[in-house]
Formats: structure tokens, sequence, C-alpha cells
């Protein structure tokens, strides 16, 4: 048990790395598409990959924080359903609606991997100013949906507790735990 503690600690903080290396980043895109529409319109000077670098960045950052999100509850949710019904019934709902995630992101994640590979096989590149390597973008992206992956499989295994003892559900009880 001491190994899987340990497994969850790391992977919590993976996931706290992420997500602030993900605020950098959102803060970097915003400063250079501002420096972009400065120089463009006070210059007449045009920073091209600007626009260019914001577009391939935000899919594979919003990907890159939405595992934290889903371990801390952070995402949207339909508290009617949740708030109208016992405790254990919730996290029965919560458990399939974890499973039915795991099942759809790790099919996307397979599907990921394999044009990621592909991509690199074939040294495909954007056909845009930076010339970009495809096989870092979706390569990213994969990393996002393979991390959602495994938060919903954590989901599952916190909130199947629930249904066995007297816990709070998984979002609730990191959110008080840190």
């Amino acid at each position: 048990m001491k190994v899987f503690a340990a497994l969850s600690y790391a992977y919590n903080k993976i996931l706290d790395a992420l997500y602030f290396a993900v605020g950098i980043a959102l803060v970097f895109v915003m400063l250079t598409v501002t420096v972009g529409i400065i120089t463009r319109y006070f210059f007449s000077v045009s920073l091209g990959w600007s626009a260019e670098i914001s577009g391939y960045v935000l899919i594979p950052l919003a990907l890159l924080a939405a595992p934290k999100m889903l371990r801390d509850g952070g995402h949207i949710k339909v508290d009617l359903i949740s708030n109208a019904v016992s405790p254990k019934i919730n996290s029965f709902l919560v458990i399939i609606g974890s499973v039915l995630g795991a099942a759809v992101f790790s099919l996307l994640t397979l599907a990921g991997s394999k044009i990621t590979i592909d991509m690199l096989e074939t040294g495909y590149r954007t056909d845009t100013f930076l010339r970009v390597p495809r096989f870092i973008l979706i390569g990213i992206s994969v990393l996002g949906l393979l991390l959602m992956t495994v938060q919903f499989l954590r989901n599952i295994i916190k909130t199947g507790g629930v249904l066995t003892e007297k816990q709070k559900p998984p979002s609730e009880e990191y959110v008080e735990n840190r």
C-alpha cells in the first residue's frame, strides 16, 4: 500500500507542476499575442508566428490542465442530480461517469498515440511559418489524454471505497487534505 501511496503522491505532484507550467505558458501566449498586436498596429511590423504559437498551444494546455481540475473537482458538473440523491447513489453515479470517462479517454489516448507515432515516422511538419514537427504538438495532447485516463481510474478506485466505507468523494477528499 505504501507503493500506491507514493505513486499517488508523485502523480499529484506531476499534476500540480503541469498546472503551474500551463499557467506560465498561458501568460507567455498572452504576452506574445499582445506584443504581436502592438507591433502590428503601432509599428507596422507583423509577428506572424505569435498567432501560430497561440493556436498550437491552447488545446494541449487545456488537456494538460484538465486532469488536475478533474482531481480537484473543479470541472463543471450537474449539482441538481448529485444534491437530490443519497451519497451512496451519488458515488455510484460518479463511478459510472468515471468508467465512461476512462473508456473514452483511453480510446483517445490509443488513437492519439498511433497518430503521434505516424507523424514521428513520416516527419510531418506544419505548413506554416515555424514548420513545427506535428508529433510534438499531438504528443503533448496525448500526454494530457493519458493523464485524464489515469485520473478517471483513480476516481473509480477512490469512489469505490466510498461505496464500502464512510469516505468523501475523491475531489472533496483531496481539496480538504491539501
